[in-house]
């Protein structure tokens, strides 16, 4: 592998973990609100 090609890969793999870390976060988020709405819901009965 050329260093070039090396930085290359190096880049995009750092983009991809980003990526998926934001995507993890987004669906965790969601996950909680809607949580937060069941749990809502139960105690307005």
């Amino acid at each position: 592998m050329t260093p070039q090609e090396w930085r290359n890969k190096t880049v995009s793999d750092i983009e991809k973990k980003r990526k998926l870390k934001l995507e993890g976060e987004k669906q965790a988020k969601n996950y909680s609100f809607e949580n937060m709405k069941k749990v809502q819901r139960r105690l307005n009965k």
